[in-house]
């Protein structure tokens, strides 16, 4: 695969998990803080299970196509995500405070921005 290809699969995936990522937190905390019907956290869910699809399926890319630490930027945006995925299934799964996957969130927006200019500017217009 041609490098400008793959490059703009990758760079494809992760803007449709970060829409997606962006997505689920608003509709999360939305839900929370005013106490709306459980149709929002469903939504909410499938957004971040989406979002999760859109993640991996870039990773497989990136996996297929280059060796482990060849980009650490993008594999730390891989690990962050699950991360929040992980905190946000065991937060809610035991009924627990959303504090940790808000913090975990936001570290996942700041490793997309230290992943690439392009997406730091993705999120700087979506999140206006």
């Amino acid at each position: 695969m041609k490098f400008e290809r793959f490059k703009f699969i990758l760079d494809e995936q992760l803007k449709k998990s970060l829409h997606l990522t962006i997505k689920f937190h608003k509709i999360l905390f939305d839900h929370e803080l005013n106490n709306r019907a459980d149709y929002k956290i469903h939504t909410a869910i499938l957004c971040l299970s989406e979002a999760f699809s859109c993640i991996n399926s870039a990773h497989m890319l990136y996996l297929s196509n280059c060796e482990d630490g060849e980009c650490l930027e993008f594999e730390t945006l891989v690990h962050k995500f699950d991360v929040l995925n992980r905190e946000f299934i065991n937060s809610y799964s035991t009924n627990h405070s959303l504090q940790w996957t808000d913090i975990e969130y936001n570290s996942f927006i700041d490793s997309c921005s230290n992943y690439s200019k392009e997406l730091e500017d993705f999120i700087s217009n979506y999140l206006q």
